[in-house]
């Protein structure tokens, strides 16, 4: 009786969908009656065991699919076939804005389906497959010789990113809390950055291990590519911890060379002046003087959290001095 009834369907989707270990079969009966329904935009299903035939059943289902626009299937233990079908499907349907496939068992072995499937796709705008099983060990070999990581028969991973990254519809791509050796990942990162034709804005690798040093090194990759912003570390950072960066460099820059925040935001050569707000291009002119790397990506927002309440155009010099 529920399965004949769309209302009932459409109420019941909202309550059990998630996380009440739907199985393979329970998801062929429930898809067979969404066939296209005109009110299902968005449907999630995560934390449930949808397997390797689950997953079989999806695949063949948005192939078909003319209406979802956003779609989450993490925590279901998709794995094996069920991988593959769903890595062919993202190019083989063409309505999908968000598809999540965070926390399931995609291995190296969907890379190319998936490579393929985004020069096809040209409508999905963010995908997750954060902490699936994709792994690049590092070996002393690419040290000799990195283009392995990037055009030879170890590239599946860089091709994939790359398709990611010049793909005119995505936005957003998500890949952290994979076994990627940090190593293998900043050969392929500087292969990435110097690519012309990048249109991804947010690239999120957070939950990859690495320590200072080559986490200074990613951040400085994509100082020119003002769209993109390429997210490190345990966690994904804020504009917050963007500013305080940048704040400290500016400090640094002062100690240094002996300069006060008004003298390097407001030179005036031969007086030393005492000003309360700078204007943005101020604040951007200061920076280029003092040689300080503007993170592009990050820099409009960065301007904004430091105006805060200030007039328009404006930065108070109190939100510069963290003294």
């Amino acid at each position: 009786v529920i399965l004949n009834c769309s209302f009932v369907i459409l109420t019941l989707l909202l309550l059990f969908d998630v996380g009440n270990s739907l199985n393979a079969n329970d998801i062929k009966i429930l898809l067979s009656k969404l066939v296209d329904h005109p009110n299902i935009k968005n449907l999630n299903l995560s934390h449930n065991q949808l397997d390797e035939e689950g997953g079989k059943y999806l695949a063949e289902w948005l192939v078909d699919n003319h209406v979802l626009l956003n779609l989450d299937i993490s925590w279901c233990s998709i794995r094996l076939l069920g991988a593959k079908a769903l890595a062919k499907a993202i190019g083989d349907n063409n309505k999908l804005v968000s598809l999540n496939l965070s926390s399931n068992s995609f291995t190296n072995d969907t890379l190319e389906l998936i490579t393929q499937s985004l020069s096809r796709n040209m409508t999905l705008c963010d995908l997750n497959l954060h902490g699936n099983q994709f792994i690049c060990r590092y070996d002393m070999k690419f040290k000799e010789n990195p283009s392995d990581l990037t055009t030879g028969k170890e590239s599946q991973i860089y091709k994939m990113m790359v398709a990611a990254a010049t793909n005119q519809s995505l936005t957003t791509f998500q890949f952290g809390q994979n076994h990627i050796d940090t190593r293998c990942l900043i050969i392929m990162l500087e292969a990435l950055a110097q690519l012309t034709n990048i249109s991804l804005e947010e690239l999120d690798l957070t939950g990859l291990s690495m320590n200072a040093k080559q986490t200074s090194k990613i951040d400085s990759l994509f100082l020119n590519h003002q769209k993109l912003k390429c997210y490190i570390g345990p966690v994904r950072y804020t504009t917050e911890h963007f500013a305080n960066y940048l704040l400290n460099l500016i400090h640094m820059h002062c100690e240094q060379n002996s300069v006060t925040l008004s003298d390097m935001f407001n030179p005036i050569e031969g007086i030393r002046t005492t000003i309360s707000t700078v204007t943005h291009e101020q604040f951007l002119d200061g920076l280029r003087r003092a040689r300080i790397p503007i993170p592009m990506a990050y820099i409009d927002d960065i301007i904004k959290y430091l105006g805060g309440d200030s007039e328009p155009g404006t930065i108070s010099m109190r939100s510069i001095d963290i003294t």
